[in-house]
């Protein structure tokens, strides 16, 4: 409820289509009629009919019939939403206002400015705005990791600021937050105050900028970074998952590589196949791949490594599974300048799993025999 000179206005309720407000005289100042500013997000054609209700005699609400109002939009582009004619008001007996919108609006706070028309058509102007249809949201999630490459975890407690006009919202205990006020076409900047000291801020879009209207949202995500760069991780090399023996529970392992899945001894196979003539570009980085996928945890999803799996990835999804074919060879493509990028991607793989080779006596023996 807000209050201002003799009338007090309290939001009531909506459907998201139909809007409902109390308007109450609680001083001995009349009333011509009042104005609700609904705001740039919503339109004069977005308005399709407006309802003015007082009460009779027996404190029963009665429709005002006709009712007189205007829809006209002001210099900034706010909806201005009069009613005039009123006539007079009962003290401590609330009126009802009903506005109803074409469509389903989000329910902002302090989307509604109010001003009402006193005797002699004086603007009494209320200080505060109201809850009302306005403009979608900026919603978001804020995570917490270690580095860019880590898994993040949920930060709550975290101040979130969209300027101009420095709204904000507090993450809560998932990490969500919610920012509504906001005017439609602006370009608003958002930020997040931690309540713990991080490294550094990376956000989802980047910049973190963010435009709404009445029926678009806008979703910006930020993670905290406590320190600066990830541990390298390691990795076992090819031989240790395609070469050495391996038992018939390691062999019937499945993974998936370019949408496709393999067992590992489908892979193996496929390292088996002759390199008499150099070995292959796909055959180099579907190996390379399987390599640090198979590898898992302990690679620690080195942010360079995996650029470089997700290139090979990328590209085998729109090829066909690779098999042995009964002569022996693979059915991919002949080295070429196409298949040249993904090549050079496993080679670049094996220079990094031979800077990084994990312990053999640390490692996890899943794939070989006792």
């Amino acid at each position: 409820m807000i209050g201002s000179s003799g009338y007090d206005v309290t939001f009531l309720g909506t459907s998201n289509k139909v809007w409902e407000y109390n308007i109450t005289r609680i001083a001995d100042n009349n009333i011509e009629g009042f104005s609700f500013n609904l705001g740039n997000c919503i339109t004069e054609a977005d308005v399709i009919d407006a309802s003015l209700y007082k009460p009779n005699n027996n404190d029963v609400l009665e429709k005002v019939n006709p009712l007189t109002y205007t829809k006209t939009t002001d210099g900034n582009g706010n909806l201005i939403l009069t009613v005039d004619g009123i006539g007079n008001f009962s003290p401590g007996k609330p009126w009802k206002f009903t506005f109803e919108l074409g469509f389903d609006a989000y329910q902002s706070v302090g989307a509604v400015g109010i001003v009402i028309k006193g005797e002699g058509n004086v603007d009494m102007p209320f200080g505060d705005s109201m809850e009302g249809p306005g403009c979608a949201p900026i919603t978001g999630t804020v995570s917490k990791a270690a580095c860019a490459t880590a898994t993040p975890s949920s930060y709550s407690n975290v101040t979130v600021t969209a300027g101009p006009g420095s709204l904000t919202a507090v993450t809560d205990g998932s990490g969500n937050y919610s920012i509504s006020g906001l005017r439609g076409g602006t370009v608003y900047t958002l930020s997040i105050t931690t309540p713990d000291n991080v490294a550094s801020v990376i956000s989802d879009p980047t910049p973190a900028t963010a435009t709404v209207s009445a029926t678009t949202s806008a979703i910006v995500n930020f993670t905290a970074l406590t320190g600066t760069v990830c541990q390298n991780g390691c990795s076992m090399s090819q031989g240790y998952y395609f070469a050495k023996p391996a038992s018939q529970e390691a062999l019937s392992y499945t993974y998936t590589l370019g949408g496709k899945v393999y067992t590992l001894a489908e892979a193996r196979a496929i390292w088996n196949t002759s390199n008499g003539k150099g070995m292959l570009d796909i055959k180099k980085a579907f190996l390379q791949a399987s390599t640090i996928i198979l590898s898992g945890s302990s690679v620690q999803n080195n942010a360079t490594v995996m650029a470089y799996v997700n290139q090979i990835n990328t590209y085998l999804l729109s090829k066909p599974k690779i098999e042995v074919k009964p002569n022996g060879t693979l059915n991919v493509d002949a080295n070429s300048t196409t298949t040249k990028p993904i090549g050079t991607a496993g080679g670049e793989i094996g220079k990094w799993i031979q800077a990084n080779h994990c312990a053999y006596s640390d490692f996890y023996k899943q794939f070989i025999n006792p």
